[in-house]
């Protein structure tokens, strides 16, 4: 015993004494060595004596031999009762008298037993993870690929069918038509692993009655430790339901897609950077290209370049609280720049709360711009005449009362040229109820100004002129009478206006051609600066009538020649 590295005990004698090797110390701590040497086993195995001693006794008493395998011996040591297994064999030690002792031949096993215990536990909670885990989990064995382990999302995926131990050919007919029985085989064969994204399946769940379902799942070999192919795992997702919503997610794009493309309205979506995501049909025929020519390029290059910094400015007030703006701006067409009306609103924002993407829904408001650029004019000119009408009055009433003469006669002469001012914008007024002479527009105009009938030389052919034309006319002729009270021949008593017209025919249609003249006046100067009235006559008068309209102070007087086609 002495001379063995092998662990050795010996309980001697009636009263068990104990002796042991130095191999077997290494098992004992402080409380029991040197201690033990000699000493009562019964004294010393307290702790155990209950499990030790009957077998002791049985082997005293000469009924042979025991033997035990990773056994749990609880043992005293390092301070507290530790936890040990032993492989041991308890056997007799002969004495002439009979069996003298007993020979213990041990092994603590504590660690073998506790890795091992580790090991099943390790497995146990495996097999529960994948038992439980989301995904469906099938470990297949052998080249028949039989159902080794089933999961509950794999369970709950074939329905209430007990496949264990089945070949999948057999627990699962319904597949062998659509491939996967030759997939598997495929990987058992070459030990490759494969990958099915969205493949769809039909399975008889319930008996006769076909489902149909989409999975992403993986085929991967099982191998041995020399690296031999024993069988398949199997692990996968239902992703029917997401593939249901990803079919109806498109069909609902396509829906949008088409509604959007029929709409009117120019639709663009887009990052703030100016990169186009989408635009429907109208967007990209208002600009002359196709859809596909328009994705991927910069909205900002069909944004007038006088307003692109407004609108970027407009579009970053866009926030998660305020997520729409309308935004006017010129918008680059193929026919040139139009004025649109863009309603914005935010996609998407990050987490910080800035724009990532927008959608520009716009409608063409350049007639409605150009309305308001109109009216904004007439108001101007609405403004002016009053101060003209102001001026004619105080003319009228200079030349009415500039002379020494009876009061009473001065005053009905004042009260008749008041009336023709009235009678003049009583034609203004009914110019916009239908067709008037031009005979009658330009005389109507001229009797607030004249003094003498003497002073005007009217002459023209009947023509007849539609609402907007008898006005802006009404307007020139006001305007022209205006300015020679005030500067021109009609300032000084000798002073004359001719207005005379002709028409002309060319292919396009019937022109007539206005010439005002003023003579005998006092010399005049062309002015410094244009003002509002000659701007009125020059630019106003050009975009209502369509045609050349020229301006000219010449020394000798005043000329104002109007071209316009004439609508009858």
């Amino acid at each position: 015993m002495l001379t063995t590295n092998h662990p050795m005990f010996v309980f001697w004698g009636t009263e068990h004494l104990c002796f042991y090797n130095d191999a077997y110390r290494a098992s004992l701590g402080a409380e029991k060595h040197p201690a033990m040497l000699g000493a009562r086993g019964r004294e010393m195995w307290s702790e155990i004596w209950h499990i030790i001693g009957p077998q002791i006794d049985q082997v005293l008493a000469g009924l042979g031999a025991t033997w035990h395998e990773d056994h749990l011996v609880p043992i005293i040591r390092n301070g507290q009762l530790e936890e040990v297994y032993w492989t041991y064999s308890y056997s007799p030690i002969d004495h002439a008298d009979g069996v003298g002792g007993v020979l213990v031949l041990c092994n603590e096993t504590t660690e073998k037993v506790l890795g091992a215990q580790r090991r099943v536990a390790e497995l146990d909670r495996l097999r529960e993870l994948f038992q439980q885990a989301p995904s469906f989990v099938t470990v297949l064995s052998g080249p028949d690929h039989k159902f080794e382990f089933v999961n509950d999302a794999y369970q709950s995926l074939i329905g209430a069918r007990d496949v264990t131990g089945q070949p999948v050919s057999q627990a699962l007919p319904e597949v062998v038509s659509q491939g996967f029985i030759t997939l598997l085989d495929s990987v058992y064969a070459s030990g490759r692993s494969h990958i099915g994204r969205g493949e769809r399946i039909v399975l008889e769940r319930v008996t006769g009655e076909p489902e149909e379902f989409f999975l992403d799942f993986i085929y991967k070999a099982i191998r041995d430790a020399g690296g031999a192919v024993t069988g398949v795992f199997v692990e996968g997702y239902d992703v029917t339901e997401r593939r249901r919503s990803e079919e109806a997610l498109r069909q609902s794009e396509a829906r949008y897609r088409d509604v959007v493309n029929s709409q009117r309205e120019l639709i663009c979506r887009f990052e703030p950077a100016g990169r186009i995501l989408f635009v429907n049909a109208a967007y990209a025929q208002s600009v002359g290209k196709s859809v596909e020519d328009l994705l991927g390029t910069n909205l900002w290059t069909f944004v007038s370049a006088e307003d692109r910094q407004g609108v970027l400015e407009l579009l970053n007030t866009l926030t998660p609280e305020t997520p729409e703006i309308d935004i006017e701006n010129r918008f680059e067409t193929a026919d040139g720049p139009r004025w649109m009306l863009w309603t914005n609103r935010a996609i998407r924002f990050d987490p910080s709360g800035a724009l990532l993407e927008a959608q520009s829904t716009g409608i063409d408001i350049t007639e409605r711009r150009r309305a308001e650029e109109h009216r904004d004019l007439l108001v101007d000119e609405l403004n002016h005449r009053v101060k003209n009408t102001l001026t004619v009055v105080q003319s009228i009433a200079r030349q009415t009362f500039r002379q020494a003469g009876d009061p009473s006669a001065m005053g009905r002469a004042f009260e008749g040229r008041l009336a023709a001012l009235a009678r003049a914008h009583d034609t203004l007024t009914k110019t916009h109820w239908g067709p008037a002479r031009l005979e009658d527009v330009v005389r109507g105009a001229l009797h607030a100004c004249q003094s003498d009938e003497q002073r005007f030389y009217i002459d023209g052919p009947s023509v007849m002129l539609d609402p907007k034309m008898a006005l802006s006319i009404a307007m020139a002729m006001h305007e022209l009478c205006t300015n020679a009270l005030k500067y021109g021949a009609l300032s000084i008593d000798k002073g004359r206006v001719s207005v005379a017209w002709r028409v002309e025919h060319y292919a396009a249609g019937r022109q007539l051609t206005l010439d005002w003249r003023e003579q005998d006046g006092p010399e005049v100067s062309p002015p410094q600066h244009r003002g509002f009235g000659s701007k009125m006559i020059e630019r106003a008068l050009k975009h209502e009538l369509g045609r050349e309209v020229t301006l000219e102070f010449a020394p000798d007087g005043v000329r104002c020649v109007i071209n316009a086609l004439l609508p009858y």
